[in-house]
């Protein structure tokens, strides 16, 4: 058994191969789940819109009138019309290609070039599956994913030179057309999420602060990125759409507003969700057990940008499941740099790897399954939905019995948002629901 662990950790032969066979099982999961995925909500607009669309001016447009009507989210709001523009098939293979950057942005963010593991590389994607709250929405959803899958590949994007730099004497970004580059994808990673673009801007702070006390150069690239990050947030935070979309939730729904010590308290609470933050958390605490060596800021800055992501949603009216992407996409990034510092040629952490690696795995593939069948039956109903109707609004029908869909898991793309899916397809057809007799 040791030598079978042995081989694992210390031939390069096998840990290419399984670092390259878990990339390609995931592109195929991913992808497959994709293309079950109907459309959600919104989307029947959104995809009727992208039909209507001529050139990338259109696209351009129809951003700038939501940043003016209803949210600040101009870089994905951008992404969103394009993919509705190109069309789903398109959008399966590019919204694949961002789940899986994203994980390895995490993974380089930690390891930069100096290590293959495909361990910290399955251990990365079992928790993104296991315990994003929302992980349809933020995955599979169009109308969604660019707003938080495709914001957090721009923002860790965004980090990796500051974490690149940490062990390096030489400025890894030089050039001044890079420079500039640079300043504009500061600009789009300040500009994309709310609450996880702060996460990166303290992220970003604390690692100039920690040069800065080591009396490392901070160089230009890391200023102008810092201040283009601050803009994009600035652009983000008061978009008139942002103010717009208050006021009319805010005469919609009585008692709409924020409670600071409230939203605190329920906040704090989610450490002990077991499907949340609570594993995740035990997981750094475990793998710090074993973490020897003395350079603890690089996950402590990590660890900080997941708290701060976290907490500044106690200014928001609501914390919908789909903002907690960040949390999680921080917090994994600081497990994946205590993992890569620790001592591997110890059996006993190897041991202990295996043993994180097999409960994960375990997890993994049985949430697969139910996953799969949970989005198989999900586009199966909706694609019955559509026939029924179809078929009513040719007969001239106005109030239809419309059947509701349930997700039983967070795996579907309505998955907590029923009724605004329910209401999506219903004004995309123009037709009401008699709710006293839906079953």
């Amino acid at each position: 058994m040791s030598s079978i662990i042995n081989k694992f950790f210390e031939n390069n032969l096998y840990k290419k191969v399984f670092w390259w066979a878990i990339l390609f099982f995931i592109f195929i999961v991913i992808y497959y789940f994709n293309k079950i995925t109907p459309y959600v909500a919104d989307d029947f607009f959104g995809q009727a819109s992208g039909k209507s669309f001529n050139s990338l001016n259109d696209i351009i447009i129809s951003t700038k009138n939501s940043y003016f009507s209803w949210s600040g989210r101009f870089v994905a709001y951008f992404l969103t019309n394009l993919f509705f523009w190109l069309g789903k098939p398109i959008f399966n293979i590019f919204n694949t290609l961002a789940y899986l950057i994203l994980a390895l942005l995490i993974y380089i963010n930690a390891v930069g070039k100096k290590l293959c593991s495909p361990s910290l590389l399955w251990i990365i994607f079992s928790c993104l599956f296991l315990f994003v709250p929302a992980w349809g929405q933020n995955f599979l959803w169009m109308g969604d994913a660019a707003n938080y899958c495709w914001s957090s590949v721009f923002i860790l994007l965004f980090l990796l030179p500051f974490r690149l730099q940490r062990y390096q004497n030489q400025a890894i970004i030089s050039s001044k057309t890079l420079i500039i580059f640079y300043g504009l994808l500061g600009i789009i990673a300040g500009w994309t999420n709310e609450n996880m673009s702060l996460g990166a801007l303290s992220i970003v702070i604390l690692f100039l602060l920690f040069r800065w006390r080591e009396g490392k150069k901070i160089y230009l690239y890391m200023k102008v990125g810092t201040i283009s990050c601050v803009l994009g947030i600035i652009f983000l935070l008061v978009a008139p759409g942002n103010f717009h979309r208050y006021a009319v939730e805010s005469s919609l729904n009585q008692g709409y507003g924020i409670n600071v010590i409230s939203n605190f308290a329920n906040i704090t609470k989610m450490f002990w969700k077991f499907d949340f933050l609570f594993f995740p958390c035990l997981l750094l605490a475990f793998l710090s057990v074993f973490y020897k060596k003395t350079d603890f800021k690089v996950w402590l800055i990590y660890f900080f940008g997941s708290l701060v992501t976290l907490y500044v949603m106690v200014v928001s009216p609501y914390f919908a499941d789909r903002t907690k992407l960040g949390v999680i996409v921080f917090l994994l990034t600081a497990i994946a740099n205590i993992y890569i510092d620790l001592d591997f040629k110890q059996l006993k952490v190897r041991k202990a790897i295996v043993v994180v690696m097999v409960g994960m795995t375990v997890g993994m593939f049985s949430m697969y399954n139910i996953a799969y069948k949970d989005i198989r039956n999900f586009n199966y109903e909706t694609e019955k939905r559509i026939i029924f109707l179809e078929h009513s609004k040719i007969e001239g029908i106005k109030v239809v019995k419309m059947p509701k869909i349930k997700s039983e898991t967070r795996y579907t793309a309505a998955s907590g948002n029923e009724e605004w899916n329910d209401k999506g397809i219903l004004d995309y057809y123009g037709l009401k629901n008699d709710i006293a007799k839906a079953k």
